[in-house]
This record gives structure tokens, C-alpha cells and sequence, in this order.
């Protein structure tokens, strides 16, 4: 199991760190897409309600993860399926803050999302880490 994020270094950060942070996902992540709901026939396999589950084609974007030996798939929004592939990527947050800034308009705010999204990653422990070492580039 690895450990979670340490706050400190999260409140330690400076602006400039920010933009250069790297942010280092549990080794478990993996991401998929699916035109089938495989994230609703994997919560539904145990019961017998899996006739229920409307086989309808419909783009998802799928985050596999594993949290104290429970294996979880949850459907994502493409935006934060994307920042997330960009984080295993190694891209800075400087990058990702980017992107989030310049999608699509119309959204809820992205910035209000983005912090949620992290917040729910971070506590999730699909964020484990944040580095500031521009060596590991």
C-alpha cells in the first residue's frame, strides 16, 4: 500500500512550485474507455440485477483504481479523465492548470471543478504524491 499524500507539502508549496508540481498517481490507476457500461456490469455482477442494466452504446471514459484491496471503476467526464491521463503523463500542473483553463466554455467553472476533482482524488488516494523535481521529466 502506498502511503497517502502528506499535507505539508502540499501547504509548503510555493506559486512557482505549483506550476512546476508534477502530481504522482497511485501505481493502481489505470484508464480505459468503453462505448458498453462496463462500470455499471462491474457493480452489478454480485446481484441479480444485471438484466436491469441498460446495454445501450454510450461513450465512457473509465478510471480503474484500487483503495485498501477494493478494486473501483468510476465514469468520468472526458475533461477529468483527460487531466488525469496528463497527470500520469508527468505533465506540470502548471500544463494541466492550462488545459483546464482553456476548455470548453460554458462548463460549470473549471477552476471550482478542478479543485473539487483534486480534493476527491487526493482523499480517494489516486493522488499520492507531488514533486518538484524537474529532473524526473
Amino acid at each position: 500500500e502506498v502511503p497517502p499524500l502528506d499535507a505539508t507539502k502540499i501547504t509548503a508549496m510555493t506559486e512557482e512550485d505549483w506550476n512546476i508540481a508534477q502530481l504522482i498517481l497511485d501505481p493502481s490507476v489505470q484508464f480505459m474507455t468503453s462505448e458498453w457500461p462496463v462500470d455499471d456490469l462491474w457493480y452489478k455482477r454480485a446481484s441479480e440485477s444485471l438484466a436491469s442494466t441498460n446495454m445501450g452504446s454510450s461513450k465512457r471514459h473509465l478510471l480503474v483504481y484500487r483503495r485498501e484491496h477494493i478494486l473501483y471503476v468510476e465514469n468520468l467526464r472526458p475533461l477529468p479523465w483527460n487531466i488525469l491521463r496528463d497527470m500520469a503523463a508527468g505533465k506540470t500542473l502548471g500544463t494541466i492548470m492550462q488545459v483546464v483553463s482553456d476548455s470548453t466554455p460554458g462548463e460549470v467553472d473549471q477552476q471550482l471543478d478542478f479543485q473539487t476533482w483534486f480534493q476527491d482524488w487526493v482523499l480517494k488516494g489516486i493522488i499520492r504524491d507531488v514533486s518538484t523535481n524537474q529532473s524526473s521529466q
